[in-house]
């Protein structure tokens, strides 16, 4: 009976130490899961953000020369209400790559971007209207995004233009006849740096931007270029650098990427 009661009692001792180590293995397993599918986002967020940072650059070459913007008022027949400019809008459907009907789509609403499908655009509107002459008035050309597609709201892109309307028509109804890019811009272009680096076998490995990349401190993200690299930590951020610490395994690499503080 004593040897029963013995047996039975390193028996119930087993149970408990498994039942322990599966509350153990499930807890790492769920610690894990969460960091990868963190970082999967912080991946997917990175490219959404670059998405976004480059659809800027080519909007701002497409509208250097005012033929495009132009194009667009006309082909459009684009108008406002110059009574009360405060609450001004104007929709524009699309924005060509260059000044034809049969040129490729820029950007257009309700489609996703080229590339990302992520990422879709909600509107695209001169607002924020302001006299600035004779006829003549300043707005803000902005493209917003569908925020429910995107991981964490994006700064939508405004562009700062220069509006000219057609004298004979009523300040109920402005007709833009010609806009181009205003002399001076209301906002600073986004500043963008981005690169690639090799880990250190979980030391903090030290990240240094190109001379002069940046003149305030930046906001870095990162991403594993491998499910290898995980939970990847950044601190020390300064102007020409910074520090990524984690999970950083010997011979395989993450992205970075560095925003200037104007780009959120």
């Amino acid at each position: 009976m004593r040897k029963w009661r013995s047996l039975k009692s390193q028996l119930g001792i087993s149970l408990v130490e498994v039942i322990v180590a599966l509350g153990v293995g499930l807890a790492l397993t769920l610690g894990i899961t969460n960091a990868m599918t963190s970082s999967m986002r912080e991946s997917q967020y990175i490219n959404q953000k670059l998405s976004v940072v480059e659809l800027e650059r080519l909007m701002i070459s497409a509208l250097a020369d005012g033929s495009v913007c132009t194009f667009t008022a006309l082909n459009d027949d684009l108008r406002f209400n110059a009574n009360s400019l405060s609450t001004a809008v104007v929709d524009l459907p699309e924005i060509k790559l260059t000044p034809s009907v049969t040129a490729p789509i820029l950007v257009k609403v309700g489609d996703p971007m080229p590339g990302n499908q992520s990422v879709v655009v909600s509107s695209i509107r001169l607002e924020g209207f302001e006299l600035a002459g004779t006829d003549v008035y300043k707005a803000n050309l902005i493209v917003q995004f569908d925020p429910s597609r995107l991981v964490r709201a994006i700064r939508p892109i405004s562009l700062r233009e220069v509006v000219y309307t057609e004298p004979t028509t009523p300040l109920a109804s402005k007709r833009i006849i010609k806009c181009g890019p205003a002399d001076a811009p209301s906002a600073t272009p986004c500043k963008m740096v981005q690169g690639e680096s090799s880990a250190d076998n979980n030391l903090c490995k030290v990240v240094s931007f190109p001379a002069n990349s940046f003149s305030q401190v930046p906001y870095v993200l990162t991403s594993p270029s491998s499910n290898l690299v995980a939970a990847i930590g950044v601190r020390n951020v300064t102007t020409t650098g910074f520090e990524a610490c984690g999970q950083l395994y010997n011979g395989y690499s993450f992205r970075w990427v560095a925003f200037a503080p104007n780009c959120f």
